[in-house]
């Protein structure tokens, strides 16, 4: 698969916004990007996500771990991969296969 790429803007109810692409270089490494934009008022928003720049990205770290995982299992394609990553950002549904659940408490994925 090298060369591939698949971008993805997924939309949640509430109005906030990601741009997610997944790409693999000519030597098969695989990378995702993203970026979000959030719903005007924190009131609106129905994101996972934590305040704190730094657990932001361990967050977001975890997610594209687990998700690469899967991948390379077999069990999600290239495809499926930057839809979940947003998907579990914007607190939507995803396939039970991710199994990471979000503790509200610490705004961390478990």
């Amino acid at each position: 698969m090298p060369g591939m790429a698949e971008f993805v803007r997924v939309t949640n109810q509430s109005g906030c916004v990601i741009d997610a692409e997944v790409a693999t270089s000519d030597d098969g490494k695989v990378g995702l990007w993203n970026t979000t934009r959030h719903a005007d008022g924190a009131f609106l928003c129905q994101c996972r996500r934590n305040e704190v720049p730094s657990r932001e990205i361990l967050n977001d770290e975890a997610v594209c771990e687990r998700l690469f995982q899967l991948f390379s299992d077999g069990v999600i394609t290239m495809a499926d991969l930057p839809h979940f990553f947003a998907g579990m950002k914007l607190g939507m549904l995803v396939r039970r296969v991710v199994k990471l659940a979000w503790d509200e408490e610490e705004k961390a994925w478990i």
